[in-house]
């Protein structure tokens, strides 16, 4: 009995030593913004993806057809676009049904939201890291301070707006 209590003790100050894990605090900040509402047509939901692409879902009753949820949600991302006053370019249409039921429709549009100018509208905080990132890029030399004014001149321009 003391060979095996031993034994046991021995074997877990091993593992401990061998076999411990250092911990390691890992900050992501992977925050998306999602709208989502309740019309009578089913439930809406957006999400901000990132680079200036959003998705749309639409979720039907057994009543609603994939093509009529489509409409419905085109009409959100126009009436959405109109609120910025911006345009939009669609990118991916998926039509499905319910995952749990297997007999609701559902429609999911990915598109990407443009200016005025056509360049793609990003969220302010992107604006802000991509400017921080070209300014860490020239004053590593890995760009001119020509490239930096080049790229950087949209982006202060896109941070100064109002939408």
């Amino acid at each position: 009995m003391k060979k095996l209590l031993l034994i046991l003790i021995t074997i877990s100050l091993i593992s401990n030593i061998s076999f411990s894990q250092s911990k390691q605090n890992v900050n992501v900040n992977t925050e998306v913004k999602v709208e989502k509402k309740t019309s009578r047509y089913g439930t809406i939901n957006m999400k901000y993806i990132g680079d200036g692409i959003f998705s749309i879902t639409k979720q039907g009753n057994t009543m609603n057809t994939k093509r009529g949820l489509e409409k419905k949600a085109m009409k959100e991302i126009e009436q959405y676009a109109r609120n910025l006053k911006a345009k939009y370019e669609i990118i991916l249409i998926e039509k499905g049904v319910d995952e749990i039921y297997a007999v609701r429709p559902v429609v999911k549009i990915t598109f990407k939201m443009l200016n005025i100018d056509g360049q793609v509208l990003l969220e302010k905080d992107e604006v802000k890291s991509k400017i921080l990132e070209l300014k860490e890029y020239l004053n590593l030399g890995i760009i001119t301070q020509k490239e930096y004014d080049e790229k950087a001149a949209p982006l202060k321009k896109m941070l100064l707006e109002k939408y």
